[in-house]
């Protein structure tokens, strides 16, 4: 062991000692399987190396659970990993079975419990900034009561094969090189989310526009801004009666599309949802301006006599095109804020259209393993999000929904107003458009249980 090495293991010896939870003791170990990525990864290309790396973790797995005295961290827990890397004839590929071989024991030791400890032991603050090594918690979750026991899809695996910096049930933040977005991770909102989600969720989209020509496109200083309908009273009357009726009032979560809002929806919605139903209303935002910056800006509102409001402003460029082969920028400022709303139980990230059509977006959701992705879109393709929604579900598994507005684009194009997308095997994306003889405001309602989306109108 030369003296770098020595070096190392001495402070992750000491780090081990002032450890206060068994999420601290994995940090310690996947930070050094980090720093020695390069070296892990060929190991793991190699198969007699691969067998001895998971025989050695199924080991320390026995081992370790015989360590635990609590969900804590034991102090007996604490000196078997000192010991296992001081005994280690090479660090890097020691600190990756143990860190293998602890996540195996809590889930073995835990069965019911691994994911929660997970979750509550990150959960401190309640709104906090990932940093780089920052544990966050990725373990599945159980899709047969949400879905149904048949033709559900398998996620990616996280383990040996594809990184060597995490495990099963967490992972660490990468470095702002490689991850330029601040992700917010905030358990105040999932707190909420958890209260208004039970096993499953049903989720009505509201849609109040048909065609194009009922919004108004300005075009101030050569940019797109200002977008909104042409009554905007009424705009907000149809919303409003939408989360009157018994459908919306019973769904989980109500969501409308891109700038499809008013200057005063918000007020409204948390004004008409005073009782709490339905319990989450993701309204799908508007152009705004707030000391001299230009947003596009969705708000997340846990209703009830006293909400909570969760802002997203579009972090996503887009372009709209006219004749000529032109184009005209959507005149914002973009923002770099992705926001997960965190709970123990559920987790959710509410996105703005051309969001989900930026590669490092969708590589923060997927890494991120949320639950439930909602994406307020105004736009004249879909095919994007499709693409999208298979990068993250087969990393996370979460439930994908977009809602999209408005369905005729002057004649030009027509397109889907809800699609859905799910972990199953086959069938795995649903599409809504309205009928011809359909009139506007639309409410379609997609059920996890049942795996449809219908018309409630």
């Amino acid at each position: 062991m030369n003296a770098g090495t020595k070096a190392e293991l001495k402070q992750a010896k000491k780090d081990i000692g002032r450890a206060q939870s068994v999420v601290d003791l994995l940090v310690v170990l996947l930070k050094i399987c980090r720093r020695h990525a390069s070296e892990l990864l060929a190991a793991s290309q190699d198969l007699v190396t691969r067998e001895q790396l998971w025989t050695q973790a199924v080991r320390l797995e026995e081992e370790a659970t015989k360590t635990f005295t609590s969900k804590g961290l034991s102090p007996q827990t604490k000196e078997f990993a000192q010991h296992t890397l001081d005994q280690a004839s090479d660090l890097a590929v020691t600190a990756r079975a143990l860190a293998l071989g602890v996540d195996m024991a809590m889930k073995s030791r835990y069965q019911r419990a691994y994911r929660t400890v997970y979750r509550q032991l990150c959960a401190q603050p309640v709104v906090r900034e990932l940093k780089e090594d920052d544990p966050y918690p990725t373990t599945s979750v159980d899709l047969v009561p949400m879905y149904g026991p048949h033709g559900l899809s398998s996620p990616a695996g996280r383990n040996a094969g594809t990184a060597v910096d995490c495990v099963d049930g967490l992972a660490l933040w990468p470095a702002p090189s490689e991850q330029p977005l601040r992700v917010i991770y905030d358990t105040e909102a999932g707190v909420c989310l958890d209260l208004a989600l039970a096993q499953t969720v049903d989720i009505v989209a509201v849609l109040p526009n048909r065609d194009a020509l009922e919004l108004d496109f300005p075009i101030p200083d050569g940019k797109l801004f200002g977008v909104q309908a042409h009554d905007t009273a009424l705009q907000d009357t149809i919303v409003e009666a939408a989360l009157q009726r018994p459908a919306a009032k019973g769904a989980d979560i109500v969501a409308t599309p891109e700038l499809s809002c008013t200057t005063r929806t918000v007020e409204m919605i948390k004004q008409c949802t005073v009782d709490g139903r339905p319990p989450i209303v993701i309204a799908g935002g508007s152009h705004v301006s707030i000391d001299g910056k230009r947003w596009n800006r969705l708000s997340t509102i846990y209703t009830g006599k006293k909400p909570l409001v969760r802002d997203h402003d579009k972090i996503g460029r887009y372009a709209f095109p006219v004749e000529g082969g032109m184009e005209i920028e959507e005149g914002i400022d973009r923002s770099t804020e992705l926001r997960i709303h965190a709970g123990t139980y559920w987790s959710m990230i509410p996105l703005i259209c051309a969001d989900f059509l930026e590669e490092h977006v969708v590589d923060a959701v997927a890494a991120l393993c949320p639950r439930l992705v909602v994406i307020a879109s105004m736009s004249t393709k879909i095919g994007g999000f499709e693409l999208s929604m298979g990068t993250v579900i087969k990393q996370s598994q979460a439930l994908v929904v977009v809602v999209n507005g408005p369905h005729d684009w002057w004649g030009k194009y027509k397109v889907p107003v809800v699609v859905v997308g799910m972990p199953l095997e086959t069938n795995r994306i649903r599409k809504w458009s309205p009928p011809v003889a359909a009139t506007p405001p639309y409410q379609v309602r997609f059920s996890s249980k049942q795996r449809t989306l219908r018309s409630l109108t």
